[in-house]
């Protein structure tokens, strides 16, 4: 018997898992079926959600099969793990003979907590991504209007945007946000709710600006001997207000005075204030770390 026999006798199912551990996409086309849904979505958006998936996986290194594993006690239960993850994705499998019937997981979100912990790395479906939703008017009102908010900043040109511009966009969209950020279980909102909610968080700690120009301009005038004093005194600043400013993904582009949101991202920061924290955690985070100082001084 002939390999490609043995293949032609192998169920649909093992094919489906075989493919996945190979994270071979064209196959998984192949062997899945339009007719059943797929941790509640279309075949199509299950396939876009595994080559994002397996895309990531190949940029942060993944190499060779995911190692794939069945539960020892529910036959129906499968995994594939991923080392670069440390991340075992799972299927729960019902058939017929072999035949798919339907595809999914336990996974449940049950409140906003629970939703925020989904990333898009998970096989998570939300309601309005789903097959089988019937979007109300209310709800098509609302993606309208969390669009054009969201593409108000992220345009398909580059967009250079002050903490001027910040405020307005968060002043203007506020309610939205308040009526949609309850909303958890609709993903499509997630675009313009993420957004918000980032954009206020950088906006939050611009408002530090003031006392970061201070602190750069005690640092201009400290001598050498002063360093390990002003890094005290700046100490909560640092570890409590503004350490986090660069803890997101920003490409910080010196020779052009602008920041990046991320890599994926058409929004540019500018402007004094920004560049003032950047500065200030750097020149910071340079003295702490050469200092004898060895602890931070941020109580919760």
């Amino acid at each position: 018997m002939t390999s490609e026999n043995v293949v032609d006798k192998m169920t649909q199912k093992v094919k489906f898992l075989e493919a996945l551990s190979q994270r071979d996409l064209v196959a998984i086309e192949q062997i899945l079926e339009d007719n059943i849904t797929y941790f509640g979505a279309s075949k199509n958006d299950f396939i876009s959600k595994m080559a994002f998936i397996f895309n990531q996986m190949t940029l942060a290194g993944q190499k060779g099969y995911l190692k794939l594993m069945q539960h020892k006690k529910h036959k129906n239960t499968f995994y594939i793990y991923s080392d670069v993850f440390n991340k075992s994705y799972k299927f729960i499998i019902e058939e017929d003979n072999g035949k798919l019937l339907k595809v999914y997981n336990s996974k449940k979100v049950r409140s906003v907590d629970d939703a925020e912990q989904i990333s898009d790395l998970d096989l998570y479906f939300g309601e309005d991504e789903r097959v089988g939703f019937k979007p109300s008017a209310i709800y098509l009102k609302t993606l309208y209007e969390c669009k054009s908010a969201y593409e108000e900043l992220e345009k398909n040109t580059i967009n250079i945007i002050t903490s001027l511009d910040i405020n307005n966009w968060l002043v203007k969209h506020t309610l939205l946000f308040d009526k949609v950020y309850p909303q958890y279980q609709y993903f499509k909102l997630n675009d313009f709710r993420n957004l918000f909610f980032i954009i206020k968080w950088y906006f939050e700690i611009l408002q530090k600006s003031d006392r970061v120009k201070v602190a750069l301009k005690d640092f201009k005038n400290c001598k050498i001997e002063e360093i390990d004093d002003w890094c005290v005194h700046y100490n909560r600043l640092y570890f409590c207000e503004t350490m986090g400013f660069q803890s997101l993904p920003l490409i910080i582009e010196y020779k052009n005075r602008r920041i990046r949101f991320n890599n994926k991202s058409n929004i540019y920061f500018t402007g004094d204030d920004f560049f003032a924290i950047v500065r200030f955690n750097e020149i910071f985070l340079n003295c702490f770390n050469t200092s004898g100082i060895n602890n931070s001084r941020c109580s919760h």
